[in-house]
């Protein structure tokens, strides 16, 4: 330690007196003084920096598919495309609602429609500041940790899943009015194997037939509501009897059954009647498809027609159909749309809505496998899971290896739930709620980290906070009615969690393998002490995090006391290359300009969520001025 006098000329050293305790590392620093000058050039990338000089051949072709205009979705074709996913939900949640709400199942459907309202605005906050695909997991990313992210990853996962599972088996339950000898469960494999190979030969989800699929069924629940409407109006002894003994359905709560009222009934009904927005995410996973301007709108057109179907369906649900008797809503939940079709128009009415449901029920199906492996690729290629996945066969140039894994978690889900419609119902709003709930985290972290960023509105606090708390209240609604469900939802969620979170701490463990090889193989005379293996020194320079000459210098003279349960050996020697595989794989991050504080929260960035040790800066400029080469 230096003390300076009082003139500039003369000092004295005082000798710091250290503790003999105190742990002593040393730092080792890498110093190239032999790098070459910054100038043009076009040589590869050297240890330190390179320049690049883009030829002007290559410069033409990337400018001339720049120039070539993107064909972008409308607000009416958007519509349609996630107007399928929502409306698709009205063919099986009336009847659950029914089930649980009983005459209270259109104020249930109001309130759900409040739920959106606020929701909207939540969406368009966050989607208009970073108008990316990915939904809550692309929220999360540019608030949060890239762990935090992947936690809605895994719930967009399981979205999809519980959305081609339930929309499956709901398709098959209609045709068995056409063909009643179905077995639904088998039927609704075999409906997803159809899927998954109609996707392995390159089928891709088309904007035209969406829009086609739309129109078809928007035509169709409008001559239902109509052909029930006439029927009520003409029979109002039915909707009168409905409300006048108004029995309010027995709940299960927590596996006690308990006599319903009014209050059991508006709060079970709410929460199942969720399920008949799910789907409303959607817009939001493919925005970048989108025209300028069209997200919003698409919000504001799916929140109006879910809300309008919805709670006229319900209404309609009890001024057509009894709740109990072979014709009632209990006898025909799984396909109460064609039960109102077949009482209050006859037959044709039935079939049609059945022929309907069937399509775009089978165009969710579709939606769900394409959804799935867009949310895939994104992910493998953010190195949240193994890259394998993303590896096209050379057949179809397909990623087989998504496409299969999803046909096998599905179908499972299938299997294992028996195509209990209600049981998937609840793994599906499970899965809803949390990634709704998540989603307006994000939009709350946004406000407080992220102010400049520009966006179209700002979100009320009011909107964000009682979103929220209805969604918790839904959540509640779900788990007291119906825990059994949770029991399916955490498993599945629990195993997609373990593969995510397995492919970002697999630094961690490739080195306690290491540590559990060294330690298990070796002889009793190389086995280091208790002592050396808890010395400081010894762990600090016998990690190899870096494959430099220096470390490996200093790794080797530590390897050759043997003491380091993390020392390179043959038999660990494989798993050493992958580590270092693993943190030689480089990020890029693109800078404007050379601005150091920006460069350091890049680089916390990496080190906090990345597994690798290297980072690339680019730098674009279009001639090489002092002011971009210094740059």
């Amino acid at each position: 330690m230096t003390n300076l006098s009082t003139t500039t000329t003369s000092f004295e050293v005082l000798t710091t007196p250290t503790n003999a305790t105190t742990h002593r590392r040393v730092l080792h620093l890498i110093v190239d003084s032999d790098a070459p000058a910054v100038t043009p050039t076009d040589a590869s990338v050297g240890d330190i920096h390179g320049v690049f000089a883009m030829p002007a051949t290559e410069l033409m072709t990337i400018r001339d598919k720049q120039s070539v205009p993107k064909h972008l979705l409308g607000q009416w074709m958007a519509t349609a495309v996630c107007g399928n996913d929502v409306l698709s939900s009205c063919t099986y949640s009336a009847a659950v609602v029914a089930l649980q709400a009983g005459i209270m199942a259109p104020v249930a459907f109001c309130l759900v429609s409040f739920v959106l309202f606020v929701y909207r605005f939540v969406y368009e906050e966050v989607v208009t500041a970073v108008p990316l695909n990915g939904g809550a997991y692309n929220a999360l990313l540019n608030t949060t940790s890239k762990r935090f992210a992947a936690v809605a990853a895994c719930l967009s996962t399981l979205c999809y899943t519980a959305t081609a599972v339930i929309s499956s088996t709901s398709a098959v339950n209609y045709m068995t009015i056409l063909v009643p000898s179905l077995n639904v469960v088998w039927t609704s494999v075999g409906v997803l194997a159809v899927f998954a190979f109609l996707m392995l030969i390159g089928i891709k989800e088309s904007a035209v037939v969406a829009t086609a699929m739309f129109i078809l069924h928007m035509a169709t629940l409008t001559i239902l509501s109509i052909a029930c409407l006439i029927y009520t109006i003409q029979h109002p002894d039915i909707l009168t009897n409905n409300y006048t003994n108004a029995t309010y359905p027995d709940v299960n709560y927590m596996g006690t059954t308990l006599k319903g009222d009014f209050w059991t009934a508006l709060f079970f009904g709410f929460g199942a009647a969720m399920l008949g927005v799910t789907g409303f995410e959607t817009s939001a996973n493919f925005v970048e498809e989108q025209q300028p301007g069209v997200f919003r709108k698409t919000m504001r057109n799916m929140w109006s027609i879910t809300s309008v179907f919805n709670i006229l369906l319900a209404v309609l649900c009890f001024g057509v159909l009894k709740m109990d008797g072979p014709d009632g809503i209990v006898a025909n939940s799984n396909y109460a749309l064609a039960q109102l079709g077949l009482v209050s128009a006859g037959t044709w009415a039935q079939y049609l809505v059945v022929i309907d449901s069937f399509i775009v029920l089978s165009g969710a199906v579709l939606t769900s496998f394409v959804g799935i492996n867009g949310l895939m690729r994104r992910l493998a290629s953010d190195r949240v899971i193994p890259a394998f996945f993303i590896q096209t066969n050379k057949w179809r140039g397909t990623c087989h290896w998504i496409i299969l894994a999803f046909f096998v978690i599905a179908s499972s889900l299938v299997v294992v739930l028996n195509a209990n419609q209600t049981q998937m119902a609840g793994v599906y709003t499970y899965s809803f709620l949390s990634m709704m709930f998540l989603f307006s985290t994000g939009c709350v972290l946004l406000k407080l980290k992220r102010r400049d960023i520009p966006r179209d509105l700002h979100a009320p606090w009011w909107c964000i906070v009682c979103g929220m708390t209805l969604v918790i209240v839904g959540f509640l609604a779900n788990l007291l009615g119906n825990p059994q469900t949770l029991m399916y939802f955490v498993c599945y969620f629990l195993f997609v969690l373990l593969v995510v979170f397995g492919m970002l701490e697999r630094v961690f463990l490739l080195r306690a393998l290491v540590v559990l090889t060294n330690l298990l193989c070796v002889t009793t005379k190389t086995r280091p002490s208790p002592e050396d293996v808890l010395d400081d020194d010894v762990l600090d320079a016998s990690t190899p995090d870096s494959s430099s000459q220096v470390a490996k210098s200093l790794n080797d003279n530590v390897y050759g006391n043997a003491l380091s349960l993390e020392r390179e050996t043959g038999k660990v020697s494989g798993l050493w290359r992958t580590i270092r595989a693993i943190k030689n794989a480089p990020v890029v991050f693109f800078i404007k300009r050379a601005d150091l504080t920006t460069l350091n929260k890049a680089i916390l960035y990496v080190r906090a969520n990345e597994a690798t040790h290297y980072i690339w800066f680019v730098h674009f400029y279009t001639e090489p001025t002092p002011d971009a080469m210094e740059t």
